[in-house]
């Protein structure tokens, strides 16, 4: 996918995107040598990105392909070999330093879940703090927790320039991933959970300095899109940012702030049944399980 010019006429504001990166550049199964074959090959196609075209020294953007929000929940498994396969991909210092010069940002696709965020009795600072920002930011939580070696400078490096996530404003996909089948209201204080989160994180170190992205998708009624939902969700989306942006106060993307009183929602999201934080990301918080 390639995005267009950003400003109007500015070839200076040209970006491209590559969705999905393969995930063997830090592959959980993939041996070393093919690993090192596919960071090469990444590095391959950003420099030629960057390089080539009408005009030169293009930066752009990548996403990584999402690990889901209830990985460690059962069924599912721990996240430790997830979590072992960013630590070896992290000692790989040349990937991380071309990251670094070719591309704007570097993306974690990490689709919060309502069966993981919408949990009972909790305010949006708690949200965000144990059931958001623990799961939006793991790779950034990873790369600091990472020895202060020079091995590890240039993905400490990278990913405080150029990490954001990928947040999750997908509604009623098909088929139900995601835990996208939920009813409107709550789609709506997820965004704003979400934005509310990303902001916050920009008061600390792990932050990625407030850099934020969204996943957009909105379907209604067996696969046809609905204008008016549509509008609804964007809308929210939007001032939601404009707010929590504008000036030091997160908080506001919280705000029933239309002044209608009319699905306009504010955040935490109301609970879901069920519901429960997942802890298990927090171990990408640390290097070593204790006792290593």
């Amino acid at each position: 996918m390639v995005l267009g010019a950003i400003g109007p006429g500015s070839m200076a504001a040209r970006r491209w995107f590559v969705n999905e990166l393969a995930t063997a550049w830090r592959g959980v199964n993939d041996s070393e040598a093919t690993r090192r074959t596919m960071r090469a090959r990444i590095v391959s196609a950003a420099r030629g990105l960057y390089q080539g075209g009408s005009s030169s020294d293009v930066k752009g953007f990548t996403a990584n392909v999402v690990i889901t929000h209830d990985q460690g929940v059962p069924p599912r498994g721990p996240v430790d070999d997830y979590k072992n396969a960013l630590k070896r991909a992290y000692a790989a210092g040349a990937f991380w330093r071309a990251m670094n010069l070719y591309l704007e940002g570097w993306s974690d696709e990490v689709y919060n879940r309502c069966s993981q965020v919408c949990v009972a009795n909790k305010t949006a600072k708690q949200l965000a703090d144990q059931a958001v920002n623990n799961y939006s930011f793991k790779q950034s939580f990873l790369a600091l927790a990472a020895p202060a070696q020079a091995s590890y400078a240039d993905v400490k490096t990278t990913m405080a320039n150029r990490h954001f996530p990928l947040l999750n404003a997908v509604w009623k996909g098909k088929p139900p991933v995601w835990d996208s089948q939920i009813m409107l209201r709550r789609m709506v204080q997820m965004i704003r959970q979400q934005i509310y989160s990303a902001r916050r994180a920009a008061e600390f170190e792990y932050g990625s300095a407030g850099r934020i992205g969204f996943a957009w998708f909105e379907n209604w009624d067996d696969g046809a899109n609905n204008a008016v939902y549509a509008d609804l969700l964007a809308t929210n989306l939007a001032r939601a940012l404009r707010d929590a942006y504008r000036g030091d106060r997160p908080a506001a993307a919280c705000t029933d702030n239309d002044g209608t009183g009319t699905l306009y929602y504010g955040c935490p999201p109301s609970a879901k049944p069920g519901a429960s934080i997942n802890s298990e990301w927090d171990k990408l918080k640390t290097w070593d399980e204790p006792g290593e």
